[in-house]
């Protein structure tokens, strides 16, 4: 196995694995005049702020809270008040989540699988999207990490663990699933059958699966504070499903293509089940059961809310990307050590790694966990381009904001039959804060209603992004530089911005 020589050298390449991975997410997120921010996390300062002010949520939004979103994201905003420092924490911690996981491989599988899953996962799609879009997965995966370096420690941590999940709970809640497989994996270590093999679990074991669900309570106290309803985190994915006119796939559908995302993913998963043979061999059951409840279990979770009716887009996958990575890396190590052995290839090798030395060996782990998982702009190459588009619509949506908060005051209080501005659906919830308009007085705008007798009506204020709006072709007549006549209305143009964005006055 190899070794790095001094732990200053460790310390350095944890730096530098720190900076790579900071790079290629700003490289991604460029939160430099505005910042991608996804609808969901603009939902997130939205119940901070209903929580805060002591006001229930007017309506329904189609996004399930997430606690630890709504503090950190709720208290950078309110201090703040720019969107761009939600995306610069979610930078920040993505390199952080990925660094303690690096760390956690080195301690349970050594320097080659470290600098695997550190690579692999600075360069994870999966991971980059909700780093693009200042989304949960980093929160959810340093609480992942900080729980998996409490239990392999000396002397477990089992406390700090079950705090750590309960954490990564708040962000992402498929973190139960892990939870509940911990809780399944301990009540089976008490067996005869597996007694002898696993050793007796201590009590204090239990620790961390019951204090994970400490989250619970928190998330009910949330959403009693939010909409009077303790359990609206548990019905908010169904009650979209039945609103929405997206086609939903069914379980089958959901199966297929994680199965097709992993097939793809071959010598991946070849390495991932090398990796867990090898936690079974070292007895390291707590790593296996954290890997088989965010790998096996999310993707049986997925599947059975398919089954649901609910709506389970490919990002959900996340967790189980993050798992195989990292068992990957402990398959990885025993692999180069077996080549290296291999009585054929002894000498070449040998004098290999004799002339490579140990920064040879870190470019060549690099490059093999790069050949094997991909940059994202090779596994996902349309992910810059979404990201990059929803930038532009933020950054519209900026220069929205000033022109709608001015011509609002100009119209003083008049009355409006219906919400007072009609703006892009990706960015509903953040113009609702920066006009500081409750939600009965904001709405997204439906490209197939325009010409719905009725939709539009005086007094209202339209921000058109073609970045954000979908329906191009019903748009024609609203990209407009001077006033245009729309049947009995009339468009008159407040910001035009000819390259896709324009706000309108209805008169």
């Amino acid at each position: 196995m190899l070794r790095m020589p001094w732990p200053t050298a460790r310390l350095l390449g944890y730096l530098l694995l720190f900076v790579l991975t900071l790079g290629i997410g700003i490289e991604l997120a460029r939160p430099f005049r505005s910042a991608s921010i996804a609808f969901d996390s603009q939902s997130a300062v939205l119940y901070f702020e209903r929580i805060v002010s002591g006001t229930r949520l007017e309506q329904f939004i189609p996004t399930t809270p997430k606690p630890l979103l709504t503090a950190v994201f709720g208290v950078l905003y309110a201090t703040t008040h720019d969107w761009r420092t939600l995306a610069w924490a979610t930078l920040g911690v993505d390199a952080l989540g990925v660094v303690l996981t690096a760390a956690l491989a080195r301690r349970v599988g050594g320097t080659v699988a470290a600098i695997f899953v550190g690579v692999a996962l600075a360069n994870s799609a999966s991971l980059l999207f909700d780093v693009g879009y200042a989304l949960a997965t980093p929160y959810a995966l340093v609480g992942w990490a900080v729980a998996g370096l409490a239990l392999t420690a000396s002397k477990p941590r089992y406390a700090l663990a079950g705090l750590a999940l309960a954490v990564a709970t708040l962000a992402r809640v498929e973190t139960l699933v892990v939870i509940l497989t911990a809780f399944a994996g301990l009540a089976a270590a008490r067996t005869r059958p597996l007694r002898s093999w696993t050793g007796r679990p201590p009590r204090s074991a239990w620790l961390t699966p019951v204090l994970g669900l400490v989250a619970l309570p928190v998330m009910m106290i949330h959403d009693q504070l939010l909409t009077g309803n303790p359990f609206y985190w548990a019905g908010v994915a169904s009650r979209y499903a039945a609103q929405t006119n997206v086609h939903i796939p069914g379980w089958i559908d959901v199966a297929e293509s994680l199965g097709v995302r992993y097939w793809a993913m071959g010598a991946v998963i070849l390495l991932a089940s090398l990796g867990i043979l090898r936690l079974l061999r070292e007895r390291a059951h707590a790593v296996v059961i954290g890997l088989v409840g965010l790998g096996p279990g999310v993707a049986l979770f997925l599947i059975l809310l398919a089954a649901r009716g609910v709506v389970v887009p490919i990002r959900y996958a996340a967790p189980i990307d993050m798992a195989v990575i990292f068992a990957a890396g402990l398959g990885l190590g025993p692999v180069l050590e077996r080549l290296a052995g291999w009585p054929s290839l002894d000498g070449p090798l040998r004098r290999m790694w004799a002339r490579i030395g140990a920064p040879g060996m870190v470019a060549v782990v690099a490059a093999a966990s790069m050949l094997l998982t991909g940059p994202y702009w090779h596994t996902n190459s349309s992910l810059r381009s979404v990201v990059r588009s929803s930038l532009r619509l933020a950054s519209d949506a900026d220069r929205a904001v000033a022109a709608l908060d001015v011509a609002l005051q100009g119209q003083g209080g008049i009355a409006v039959e219906g919400p007072r501005v009609l703006v892009p659906g990706p960015v509903w919830p953040r113009i609702a804060i920066d006009l500081g308009l409750p939600l009965t007085e904001i709405a997204t705008s439906d490209g197939t209603r325009l010409e719905s007798a009725g939709y539009l009506v005086p007094g209202q204020f339209l921000f058109h992004d073609r970045a954000g709006d979908s329906a191009a072709a019903a748009w024609v007549d609203f990209e407009i530089s001077e006033p245009h006549a729309l049947g009995s209305l009339l468009l008159d143009p407040l910001l035009v911005d000819p390259s896709g964005m324009w706000v309108l006055a209805v008169r």
